[in-house]
């Protein structure tokens, strides 16, 4: 046990990076405030890579109808719901911790994240363009599932790879 290294941190995250959308989080969740968003990016850790981003965008709606005997049932107006933000990661490359560990939540079940996370998506531009990399700010997210699935490719390369749902309160570009 003399090359042995014992952690009393967060469970030790690296990730495949060539070519990848590289996924950073705050540790443990943030308290949701506004005005702090921008700052919270340099504390942020990495936690991984994926190949595919997948970004659902809805918004429900619900129908004002007519009443009058003539016209009963008839719509007048559509009026907007809310919208809402599902995001999917897919193919999460993490060793040795599930998202949600490496996310610094303990355990494999959901209920250990109490709070919510901030997620950054660095997106590689195109090879040989002038265009810069993007950043999309994930805000006011919670884990919808955790699924693992271990994979062994090779002697002594485990790698934990996941689909990850995640429900967003809002996504914007810096």
């Amino acid at each position: 046990m003399a090359n042995t290294v014992i952690r009393s941190e967060i469970p030790y995250t690296q990730a495949r990076l060539a070519s990848l959308i590289k996924v950073r989080g705050s540790l443990g969740g943030y308290v949701p405030d506004g005005n702090r968003i921008p700052s919270l990016g340099n504390q942020m850790q990495l936690l991984g890579a994926v190949t595919k981003v997948k970004v659902d965008v809805t918004r429900g709606s619900a129908e004002r109808r007519e009443l009058n005997y003539d016209t009963y049932g008839n719509i007048i107006e559509m009026v907007p719901g809310l919208v809402s933000f599902d995001v999917a990661f897919d193919r999460v490359w993490l060793y040795e911790a599930s998202m949600l560990e490496a996310c610094g939540f303990g355990g494999h079940t959901l209920e250990f994240q109490t709070r919510p996370m901030l997620f950054q998506l660095l997106l590689p531009r195109p090879a040989n363009s002038t265009v810069p990399d993007k950043t999309i700010v994930l805000v006011d997210c919670w884990l919808k599932d955790n699924p693992a699935t271990w994979s062994v490719d090779n002697k002594d390369d485990l790698r934990i790879v996941q689909t990850v749902n995640i429900a967003c309160g809002g996504i914007f570009e810096i």
